[in-house]
């Protein structure tokens, strides 16, 4: 029987939600899921791609609300966009530390916003809302209850009478990799069903919006080169059909139900156990994105990790995700 001390270690209000990023960590690897966003163990270095993305958000959000409310973007419009892109990410990572950053340095996130209006100022679409936020059914338990899945979409936009998400990526990937990982995302599935609830016929899904930033230089089989761009963007449709839409919708819910699974089987594991049966290493995720996993060690070591606990290993800290916290706090929000 589990002891109830350990029940209370492992208890933290976020692990009742649930959202894209956390259902994409759990098919990753559910054992990285389990110390990810059950435990809270996070590496102490700094994710400077999270601070970066949200900075970056802030920044296309307002340009956006802007657009919004009939004012194209201007240099002052501009200005003050990145303003706010560099007063969220300096609260975050000071200058003297830009030069651990070459894939992303902040410095040159100013051309890129110019270089991005200049590139899109001929849209015709019209922007709805910026920043929507709430939760979704995906499915109902045999008790009725409703399956939640909580999102949160950069905006939604009309054109010739259709309504489509536009959600904003930065990356520094090759843009061929980058649209093969956006088309079968988490992500996708979540806002095609979103759009199509909230409009039905009238929705024409994701319009996934690639930034992306290029170092100035890069090594080719040890030679240095000069990167011809300095920035690319893609812009990458998706509209599925509604059969395709209910197919990655049930995809969707299959994984919900893998994950209360474990979180059931979580709930009778104990420290004398000789492994952990709840959440299962998949050992296909351990370099993911071409890098090894911050959790290999662990996994290496320990086949029941709840013998770990209470401490938190070397090198992590204790951070619980929670999409509610990371709404954008000066727009009006559509729930």
């Amino acid at each position: 029987m589990k002891d109830p001390e350990l029940a209370l270690l492992i208890s933290h209000p976020s692990q009742e939600i649930l959202d894209g990023t956390k259902l994409n960590s759990y098919k990753l690897c559910p054992r990285k899921y389990f110390f990810t966003h059950i435990l809270g163990w996070k590496p102490q270095e700094i994710a400077q791609d999270l601070i970066f993305g949200l900075a970056g958000h802030l920044a296309l959000e307002h340009i956006y609300e802007e657009w919004k409310n009939g004012n194209r973007p201007t240099d002052r419009i501009i200005s003050e966009a990145v303003g706010i892109f560099f007063g969220s990410y300096r609260s975050s990572i000071p200058p003297e530390l830009d030069e651990l950053y070459p894939k992303k340095p902040p410095v040159h996130f100013e051309s890129l916003l110019r270089s991005y209006i200049s590139t899109y100022f001929t849209d015709k679409f019209t922007v709805l809302y910026t920043e929507i936020s709430g939760s979704l059914p995906i499915g109902r338990t045999p008790s009725g209850a409703d399956k939640l899945i909580y999102y949160r979409m950069d905006a939604i936009i009309e054109e010739n009478k259709k309504k489509q998400i536009l959600e904003h990526k930065f990356s520094a990937w090759g843009t061929w990799q980058w649209a093969t990982s956006m088309e079968l995302s988490t992500q996708n599935s979540i806002g095609q069903v979103l759009l199509y609830l909230l409009f039905g016929e009238d929705s024409r899904g994701m319009l996934f919006n690639g930034l992306f930033m290029r170092a100035p230089q890069y090594k080719l089989n040890g030679e240095l080169r000069a990167n011809a761009k300095e920035h690319e963007f893609l812009r990458l449709p998706s509209n599925r059909t509604l059969d395709l839409i209910e197919a990655y919708r049930a995809v969707e819910e299959s994984y919900y139900d893998r994950l209360q699974f474990d979180l059931d089987l979580l709930s009778s594991a104990s420290v004398d156990d000789p492994s952990l049966k709840a959440f299962p290493q998949n050992c296909s995720g351990c370099m993911a994105y071409n890098r090894t996993c911050e959790f290999h060690d662990i996994c290496s070591g320990n086949p029941n990790p709840l013998t770990i606990l209470p401490s938190i290993p070397i090198g992590f800290k204790q951070e619980f995700w929670d999409t509610r916290e990371h709404d954008k706090e000066y727009t009006t929000k559509l729930t």
